[in-house]
């Protein structure tokens, strides 16, 4: 009989990575928010920017300073950048199949004006579930194959 162990394993492993993550990237999200003190449009899941409310139309920029103006400081909460976290770059090059479906879902959705945050939290951990099941299935295929041929 042919164990299932990696089938089971891997993307369990995958989505309590992805979890992780979202876990600290919500976080993330609530300290800035009450440091701001405002709704902040963006999303940040690890250096992601994930746009809350696509079909929004973003406010004319302001127009350049001038020489006289004292103070004269322009800051835009959605140009922030954050470094990759490391347990985010290993959840992404592990998954890259299902984060380039992902990708491709949420920028198809976001043309319809569905929240990309919602989309990404959706659909990624189902590409990823599925992607880690098939590298779970590839792995006990061979470790099966192998125990067959030591018989």
């Amino acid at each position: 009989m042919r164990q299932r162990r990696w089938q089971v394993v891997l993307p369990l492993a995958g989505l309590v990575l992805f979890g992780v993550q979202t876990y600290w990237s919500i976080e993330q999200d609530h300290r800035q928010q009450s440091e701001t003190r405002h709704y902040l449009r963006y999303f940040m899941w690890s250096s992601l920017k994930l746009d809350r409310s696509p079909a929004t139309i973003d406010p004319p920029a302001e127009p350049p300073c001038n020489q006289g103006q004292e103070s004269c400081v322009g800051w835009d909460p959605g140009e922030i950048h954050r470094p990759i976290d490391p347990l985010a770059k290993v959840v992404v090059l592990t998954g890259i199949p299902a984060f380039l479906l992902s990708a491709l879902t949420v920028g198809l959705f976001s043309r319809f004006g569905i929240s990309q945050v919602f989309t990404f939290m959706i659909g990624t951990p189902i590409f990823l579930t599925f992607w880690y099941w098939f590298l779970g299935w590839l792995t006990d295929r061979k470790v099966w194959k192998k125990q067959l041929t030591l018989r």
